[in-house]
């Protein structure tokens, strides 16, 4: 898969600056999610431009913002969460990938929200909160994850998944198929890498960072 890789900061609890700040030297660009723009601007951390619907946003960071360069996209759809209209504009942008932070902590709301927004998605997706990585895939590819051996993850179907190939962990598959439920969880890899593809659906894998690497880095 080609194209654009987009860093899109939402209003959530963030992991750490320090890995937010090496995100920026691997992606494109980077969009905040309304009200997260306070929260960059307070911490010096550049953006390209705000999306939303603009209620969250200090007015004054707002215009110096704008005034200073920054894109400002204002969405007024209320059946849309400022993350489903950033991933919009990130396509839009040219991007097949995204990294996303601030998503799927705080509101239980919220959180379930955006992981139904990200499923729906058609984009190589990778969200990141204090402990865990959050890896929406694509049909069609390859995937490499790298894994200390023993380590736990799950690979559920967001809703279906079919021809999945999964290799390098204690619970393989060859050629599955799974919908939506409780299989797939709990599977240990073996080290050091856990390798998945599959031809069509949507695949969630959900695993604990490691803060001594960049996380489940795709060969596609």
């Amino acid at each position: 898969m080609t194209g654009l890789v987009g860093l899109i900061l939402a209003n959530g609890p963030w992991c750490e600056e320090m890995t937010i700040r090496d995100l920026q030297n691997q992606v494109d660009f980077t969009l905040a999610c309304d009200g997260a723009l306070n929260r960059c601007v307070e911490l010096g951390i550049h953006v390209d431009a705000v999306v939303g619907d603009l209620d969250s946003v200090d007015p004054e960071i707002l215009a110096t913002f704008a005034r200073e360069g920054g894109e400002v996209v204002e969405v007024k759809n209320p059946n849309t969460n400022d993350l489903s209209k950033a991933l919009k504009v990130a396509k839009t942008r040219g991007a097949t990938k995204g990294v996303l932070v601030g998503v799927h902590d705080g509101d239980p709301q919220h959180a379930w929200a955006n992981m139904l927004v990200c499923a729906e998605q058609d984009m190589d997706l990778q969200s990141l909160t204090s402990t865990h990585v959050y890896r929406f895939f694509c049909p069609g590819e390859i995937y490499s994850i790298e894994m200390e051996p023993q380590q736990t993850f799950s690979l559920f179907a967001v809703p279906f998944a079919n021809n999945i190939t999964l290799t390098g962990c204690a619970y393989p598959m060859e050629k599955a198929a799974l919908e939506t439920g409780s299989q797939g969880l709990h599977n240990r890899s073996l080290g050091p890498s856990v390798e998945v593809e599959f031809s069509e659906g949507r695949l969630l894998m959900v695993h604990p960072r490691s803060s001594s690497r960049a996380e489940g880095r795709s060969e596609a």
